[in-house]
């Protein structure tokens, strides 16, 4: 029995793309589960059709949107309109992802920092137009923030230690490691099985289409 997809004009609660459906009609006399799921969503969060794009762009981010229109059983615009939603609201960014030791950048470090609580602000700002740092993040226990460096060398690091940082206000205390291999590097924030979570809570953002 084939499988039913969701099929939108670009708005979850709009009726089936006739253009989309299938020859002799395979949605028939019932509503698949992903559709059912399309009518049902809040607005205000992603739908099965959103969760199926971002799955096929974490395995190929070159998927085009023809191949995902006919998997999906969808118009074509309608993939374009949605991976543009998902971008715009900051759900989905398509990027190429380089290996730091690859492409001659052989330091990655994580740096653990202990900062004044009343500098706080004023530090992560300095630390976000820091170059060499890829990723920052606030965090419980031991340090306040954990950020990720990548330099190409050991002389860069030390550089980047005695001067970039130092000069971060309200700077306490540094731990840093080195990374001497990078094992596994995953983005797939949407294991298969999960649902998502609704976007109402916390997040302002524009009725999805």
């Amino acid at each position: 029995m084939p499988v039913c997809r969701p099929l939108s004009q670009g708005d979850g609660g709009l009726p089936p793309d006739p253009a989309a459906a299938p020859a002799g009609g395979g949605c028939v006399g019932g509503v698949s589960s992903l559709r059912r799921g399309a009518l049902m969503r809040n607005h205000g969060g992603l739908d099965p059709l959103d969760v199926e794009i971002i799955r096929a762009l974490q395995r190929d981010g070159r998927t085009p949107y023809s191949t995902m229109a006919e998997r999906f059983g969808v118009a074509e615009g309608t993939i374009r309109k949605r991976v543009a939603r998902l971008q715009s609201e900051g759900y989905l960014r398509i990027v190429g992802v380089a290996a730091p030791f690859k492409v001659g950048m052989d330091v990655v470090a994580i740096i653990g920092l202990n900062v004044a609580r009343q500098r706080m602000t004023e530090a992560l700002r300095r630390l976000r137009a820091l170059d060499p740092v890829r990723y920052i993040a606030m965090t419980t226990g031991t340090f306040d923030y954990i950020i990720e460096v990548v330099l190409p060398s050991t002389q860069d690091l030390l550089r980047f230690l005695v001067t970039d940082l130092a000069r971060v206000p309200g700077l306490n205390r540094t731990e840093t490691s080195l990374v001497l291999e990078i094992s596994k590097q995953s983005y797939d924030w949407l294991p298969a099985g999960r649902r998502p979570a609704a976007r109402g809570a916390g997040h302002k953002g524009g009725s999805a289409r």
